[in-house]
């Protein structure tokens, strides 16, 4: 069993400085810890990834009297194979099912497949209200080249928080 530590715990990620401070943690973090630089790299693109999902698309960030004991999260950690991603935050019940819809697409694609969905996208160059043009999750798996686990829980009748983790294996020192 491996055991885990946790590298970097933050619930401050709700505007771009501090998760511009985060991303800059992540860095020194790692690159103090010995962690070869592709790794460093493929670890901090995910975590841009994951930093603007949460970003843009929590409930927190929409502009309504939300309940505040479910901040938006941040959480590195490491064990002594992988690096874990994990980000929480508010999402609206009403989005659920096409954001897991979404989510198990990109698990059930190949890595061939999801660079041909990314292109796919990328060419539509279609922008939602949010400013995203559906590429994160994508970029996250074919990035992280693991399969993207997450889970609901639900808080009310309008709201659940969303969990999200990523591996990235093969860490050297």
């Amino acid at each position: 069993m491996h055991q885990e530590k946790i590298l970097i715990s933050d619930s401050s990620i709700d505007n771009r400085e501090n998760i511009d401070n985060v991303l800059q943690e992540i860095k020194t973090v790692l690159f103090d810890m010995g962690i070869s630089k592709t790794i460093i790299s493929r670890v901090y693109s995910v975590a841009v990834e994951c930093l603007d999902n949460v970003l843009k698309h929590s409930a927190h960030n929409a502009g309504k009297k939300i309940n505040t004991d479910y901040p938006p999260q941040f959480v590195l950690k490491k064990d002594n194979k992988n690096i874990m991603i994990n980000t929480r935050n508010l999402i609206e019940n009403n989005s659920l099912n096409d954001l897991s819809d979404s989510l198990d697409k990109v698990n059930l694609l190949k890595p061939e497949q999801l660079k041909q969905l990314y292109k796919s996208k990328l060419k539509s160059a279609e922008i939602s209200e949010k400013g995203g043009a559906g590429l994160g999750l994508i970029t996250i798996a074919k990035i992280s080249r693991q399969k993207v686990k997450y889970r609901f829980g639900e808080v009310d009748e309008n709201y659940s928080y969303f969990d999200l983790e990523i591996t990235c294996n093969h860490i050297q020192h």
